[in-house]
């Protein structure tokens, strides 16, 4: 019986203060270009159904998974069932704070039970590739936004506490072992910032816990000075192949990793 495989939703960010050339944009646009004309590549262990290039800023963050949630709701994922949702009223969790209009992808029908929502952001400071393994319900920007917010220790999520967080369900320690063992200066942090990446992250995996077979993981990538582009190209390429191939695994947390020092991350 052939095994389903897993379908990956991308998504990268572009350009913001500090950072002229975001790789994960270069990474997005490369993927989509592939995914457009069918590359075998990504036909093998997991398929690519959707990617998108995000501001830098909640506003345009929240439409995104406003949107998703929408077609989540229409019913217009195969494949994918309910689970039990947040406690809260409906749109609660992935509008929090704003409101915002945003232009609505392609109907999104994976053929799959095996959904992992994959967003990519630059670490500025990295040295590594780092899978992380929760999200705080905290915004704290460093910098305004691209939108210019610039929030301070308010709650991501209101009634929570800004102490709270969640995370993703995935194995990332054997994903982070795999991808050693394939040459891939990779590790699990358990920090994903404070800034705009977090926020997404958590609206992700608050997201991924009202389906059955949706996961979300959020990695950071380093500056195109450390890890050039075709670097980073196969360093995506094996994180989604791995984490296809332990998709049959039992999904846990992986919040077993000791804090890190907050990072200069979007």
């Amino acid at each position: 019986m052939q095994m389903t495989k897993t379908t990956f939703l991308v998504t990268g960010f572009s350009t913001f203060h500090g950072v002229d050339a975001n790789p994960t944009e270069r990474l997005a646009a490369w993927l989509k270009v592939n995914l457009e004309q069918g590359n075998p590549m990504l036909g093998q262990d997991f398929e690519v159904h959707d990617v998108s290039i995000l501001n830098v800023a909640a506003t345009d963050v929240d439409a995104y998974f406003a949107q998703l949630a929408h077609q989540l709701e229409q019913g217009a994922v195969q494949g994918i069932s309910s689970g039990a949702a947040p406690a809260g009223a409906e749109g609660e969790v992935l509008i929090g704070h704003f409101a915002a209009a945003a232009v609505a992808p392609p109907p999104l029908q994976p053929p799959s039970q095996r959904v992992v929502l994959l967003h990519l952001g630059v670490a500025t400071t990295a040295t590594d590739y780092r899978l992380e393994s929760r999200a705080a319900n905290c915004a704290n920007f460093r910098v305004p936004d691209e939108r210019g917010w610039s929030p301070a220790m308010e709650e991501i999520e209101p009634g929570r506490g800004t102490d709270s967080w969640v995370g993703s369900g995935l194995p990332l320690a054997a994903v982070c072992e795999r991808l050693a063992a394939r040459g891939h200066n990779v590790m699990v942090s358990a920090d994903a910032g404070q800034f705009v990446c977090n926020w997404t992250y958590y609206r992700a995996c608050r997201l991924a816990e009202r389906y059955a077979g949706m996961q979300a993981v959020f990695v950071h990538v380093p500056p195109l000075e450390v890890e050039d582009e075709a670097k980073q190209r196969a360093f995506l390429l094996d994180a989604m192949r791995e984490i296809a191939r332990l998709r049959a695994c039992p999904f846990s947390a992986a919040t077993d990793v000791p804090p890190k020092e907050a990072l200069s991350s979007v």
